[in-house]
Parts: structure tokens; C-alpha cells; sequence
């Protein structure tokens, strides 16, 4: 909770200052091609498991800290890099501690993006619900690898305005989307993965799996501004063809299906050459097997600050 706080506290003191001291007119064209931006974020990769008869979901979370990155863009390509701000000592005790990596590049042109994910995680907690019991479990190893390509229908819709701000939108603007692209993540454990209370005395062993999926989703997009103050929301939904290996008292390799949801937003001031503003990414893969569904989720919060030259 005091991590979000903060957040809070850093975004209002980014988006005051950069709205005061930016009295350039926001409606001049920005040419500017090359950007530096300073950030805070929050980044997690969760996974889930649920049973068949719905009678219990399991949501596997990392112990992340608050980060401090350093990124730009040169003309269509940018990227950043981060890292961590030392947790709390009583945190880390009682929610264990999460080895993790994440790195990310990208490519955005005004209508299509290609963006590239490797996360990998180790060490999770498991805090069910009407328990106070918190199980830690920092034998469990997640990563997930993802490859995504997106495409804007709607020509005065801009995604160099609505993703990375390094141009500026003139007009409101709605658009239909298309995004596909590859995905692999993986989950292991020596141990098993569904906790004693609901194996039911050792008949559910699961130690873990690799899912390959391709996959399509439609999408829609809104995008804004207003003398600088700019919003922008864009929302997949959709399915993919999936290879996997499970690993239950015997390995199992078949082919089904997964369900893709990818949300990207942002919102904040936008003005001739500073900007700032706060950027929420989820994506999630969900997988239907024979006794359990896996999900890998990414969820990530960004607080920004950025400068054009």
C-alpha cells in the first residue's frame, strides 16, 4: 500500500510541475525524434491456477519493489532500463523475497507497433481468501517470453500519441485494432504447485508446464487531448492456438486453446517538449487443460517523466 502511495505522491508532483512550467503552445507540431525519460514503475508477472469444479483459484504473487528506470526513443525505436529501490526488511519476511528480471524494446511507428517482453521470475506468495495464513513458496520459477504486433484501422489515430507520447494527438479519435503475435511462458516447481489442503491427499500433482501459443485478438481504442491533457485506453480480447507440455504424475504434451486479454492505457500532460503521466500495461494468457486452468499475467504501473530534443 505505501508503494502505491508514493506513486501517487511522485505522478501529482510530475504532472503539476510539467504542467506549470510548460507555457509552450501545445497546438505547435512536434518534429522532435529523439526523447529521455525518467520513471518510477511497479512490475509484476503472476500466475493462477484454478480447478475444474471452480472451488478454488490460486493466485501464485511476486514480491516486487518500487523501481527507478531511464529510457528514450530514437525515432521509432525506444527501450529502458530499471532498478530496484531496497524493500522493507518486515515486507520481505513476511511475503518472502522474488528474484526477477524484466527487459523490454519496442518499435512504434503512427499506425502498427511491434513491442518484445522477457520476464522471468522466481519466488512467490499464495494469500487465499478467508485465510490470514500467507504460504511462501520460493520454489516457484515463472518467465514468460512475448512478441506482440498491433495495428491501428483508423489513420488520425496515433500511436506514437497514445502509447509512448513522443508525438501529440490533434483530435479525439476512436479505432478498431488488430493484435497477434507469439507467446511462451513457464512454470516450474520441484515440489507440487497445488498446496496439500486442496490435492486432494496427493491425486493433484502438478510440478508445472511450458505453454507455445499464436494468437489473434481484435481490439478498440479511444484517444484524446485537450490543450495537452491527453487519455488514451486500448483493449484486446481474443484466442490462440496452444502447444504444451504438463507435468503431472506423468508428462503430458497436447494442443488446445488459450484466451488473450491485452489493456494498455495512459493519461497525464503532454506538452511541447516535457510530458508526464502515468502508463498501465496488463496482459494475460489463460489455458484450458483436462483438471486445471493456468494463467501467466503481466501487470505493470509506470509513472513518467520525459523531455523531447
Amino acid at each position: 500500500m505505501m508503494r502505491f502511495l508514493l506513486l501517487i505522491l511522485i505522478y501529482s508532483f510530475f504532472l503539476v510541475s510539467t504542467s506549470l512550467f510548460s507555457n509552450e503552445n501545445t497546438k505547435d507540431p512536434i518534429i522532435y525524434n529523439y526523447t529521455a525519460r525518467t520513471f518510477f514503475r511497479i512490475p509484476m508477472l503472476s500466475t493462477s491456477i484454478e480447478n475444474k469444479e471452480k472451488t478454488y483459484r490460486l493466485d501464485y504473487s511476486p514480491n516486487v519493489e518500487l523501481q527507478i528506470g531511464f529510457g528514450g526513443s530514437l525515432y521509432d525505436f525506444g527501450g529502458s532500463l530499471s532498478f530496484n529501490i531496497s524493500m522493507e526488511k518486515e515486507q520481505r519476511i513476511k511475503y518472502g523475497k522474488t528474484d526477477y528480471f524484466d527487459f523490454q524494446v519496442y518499435y512504434i511507428n503512427k499506425h502498427f507497433g511491434i513491442d518484445f517482453y522477457l520476464q522471468t521470475y522466481k519466488g512467490f506468495y499464495l494469500e487465499e481468501d478467508n485465510s490470514e495464513d500467507i504460504l511462501i513458496r520460493d520454489d516457484i520459477e515463472l518467465a514468460k517470453i512475448s512478441a506482440n504486433f498491433f495495428y491501428s484501422f483508423n489513420e488520425k489515430f496515433s500511436l506514437k500519441a497514445g502509447i509512448d507520447q513522443s508525438r501529440k494527438q490533434k483530435t479525439s479519435e476512436m479505432s478498431w485494432f488488430l493484435l497477434s503475435g507469439l507467446e511462451v511462458f513457464a512454470l516450474y516447481s520441484p515440489n507440487n504447485i497445488i498446496p496439500e489442503k486442496h490435492n486432494n491427499n496427493g491425486e493433484l500433482y502438478y510440478l508445472g508446464g511450458s505453454f507455445f501459443s499464436l494468437f489473434v485478438a481484435p481490439g478498440i481504442g479511444y484517444i484524446t487531448n485537450n490543450d495537452g491533457w491527453f487519455f488514451t485506453g486500448i483493449f484486446f480480447l481474443g484466442l490462440g492456438a496452444q502447444y504444451r507440455n504438463n507435468y503431472f504424475k506423468e508428462k503430458v504434451k497436447d494442443y488446445g486453446i488459450s484466451f488473450k486479454l491485452n489493456l494498455k492505457m495512459s493519461s497525464g500532460y503532454n506538452g511541447k517538449r516535457f510530458y508526464t503521466g502515468i502508463f498501465i500495461a496488463l496482459d494475460g494468457n489463460n489455458s484450458i487443460l483436462d483438471k486445471i486452468d493456468v494463467g501467466a499475467n503481466s501487470f505493470n504501473v509506470e509513472l513518467f517523466w520525459a523531455y523531447r530534443f
